[in-house]
């Protein structure tokens, strides 16, 4: 057993344990006393991972964009929108901008049977028109608008001839931007970030929401004298709730 991490949230010191398996648990004390954990399961509880899984990818992409821009201060992408094919840099940036495409079509999409996604309700108005480019730029993967569609693709033939023997030779001419300009930095605002922020903001209340139900629903029903004597590790509490 090995303490590979240790933090503290909200006066409760917290203890990441790694087994000599390489599974993880989680220890929770305050002043030094070991706190009872349950783990819960149920409906509630599914949709309460789900959000902090939406945030989780959120967050992601926030981290992303900031290192899409900072490779484009280094090599200036947006001037230099065909660099050479050897540039790591570049590749990177492709990569991120790809990744960043699935990861946020993701969470308008049903993923690993999560118990809630986004709709396009929960986009704010301002960035609706952002985010339909976005989600056509996922689902087609390479027509960003304004972006990808600068994409060039030409078979040129090329026809060598040398004492009436003809040599053919095909030429794939392809121009491909490795930066989505719209995922960049305009001035000090970042529409990419900014939508993330308000989505985060959207599952934030969402499970503070289910937080309180479940306090009030299953947590206060139960006196104190439970909560110290417990010997169990994990309850559904599905039958707490009405259907």
């Amino acid at each position: 057993m090995e303490c590979v991490k240790i933090e503290n949230r909200q006066g409760i010191e917290i203890r990441t344990i790694r087994d000599d398996n390489g599974e993880f648990s989680r220890l929770y004390r305050e002043k030094g006393k070991l706190l009872p954990r349950l783990l819960l399961e149920g409906f509630y509880i599914e949709q309460m991972k789900a959000f902090r899984s939406l945030d989780k990818d959120l967050r992601n992409i926030q981290t992303w964009v900031k290192i899409l821009n900072d490779l484009n201060i280094k090599n200036d992408f947006q001037n230099n929108r065909y660099p050479a094919m050897d540039n790591e840099d570049a590749a990177l940036s492709k990569g991120l901008f790809f990744a960043i495409l699935a990861l946020y079509g993701r969470c308008f999409t049903g993923a690993q049977n999560r118990k809630f996604t986004f709709d396009k309700k929960h986009v704010p108005e301002k960035y609706r028109e952002f985010h339909e480019e976005l989600m056509h730029a996922r689902h087609n993967f390479a027509a960003h608008k304004g972006d990808f569609e600068a994409e060039d693709c030409q078979i040129a033939l090329v026809v060598n001839i040398r004492k009436n023997t003809l040599r053919p030779l095909f030429f794939s001419e392809l121009q491909q931007p490795y930066m989505a300009q719209t995922f960049l930095d305009n001035g000090h605002e970042n529409t990419l970030v900014n939508l993330c922020i308000a989505l985060r903001d959207v599952v934030a209340e969402k499970y503070e929401g289910v937080c309180t139900k479940i306090i009030d629903g299953f947590v206060r029903t139960k006196p104190p004298v439970y909560w110290k004597n417990i010997d169990v590790k994990t309850v559904n509490i599905d039958s707490y709730f009405k259907k």
